[in-house]
């Protein structure tokens, strides 16, 4: 039974480093965001691809002020859930932070720092059907 568990364990580890080696979906030279974004995720949003590679329904990034200051809007959502189950990313200009407006199973969930200024900014972008130039 050991050689068993052993090789089960030799595979896990294996798996890992493919998983976490995959590409960003953030544009390039946002990594410190993203890998900031995946730490402030939910437990249950972790194992969720739609989630970490933003490999649903998305949006290119987008410019996207709030309240006058630059951010850089994303957006990605769960294949066929997509209002119950989303995420509008605001990263900031450092490219090390980011705010997030997550909703998963319809309950709402702020990350990174999202305040009143992002949700109702989110409230902006639905009402505006996903087309926004500024919140």
């Amino acid at each position: 039974m050991r050689p068993v568990r052993i090789v089960r364990l030799a595979s896990a580890a294996l798996v890992l480093p493919l998983v976490a080696a995959a590409p960003s979906p953030f544009p390039a030279g946002y990594e410190a965001s993203y890998q900031a974004y995946l730490k402030s995720l939910p437990p249950g949003g972790r194992s969720a691809a739609w989630l970490t590679r933003l490999n649903g329904v998305t949006a290119p990034p987008a410019p996207m002020p709030i309240g006058g200051k630059p951010t850089l809007y994303l957006f990605g959502c769960k294949n066929h859930f997509c209002d119950t189950d989303n995420v509008n990313i605001f990263l900031a200009p450092d490219r090390k932070s980011f705010r997030a407006v997550l909703k998963m199973r319809g309950s709402q969930m702020l990350l990174g720092g999202a305040g009143p200024s992002e949700v109702a900014c989110v409230r902006k972008l639905e009402a505006a059907g996903g087309v926004l130039k500024a919140c």
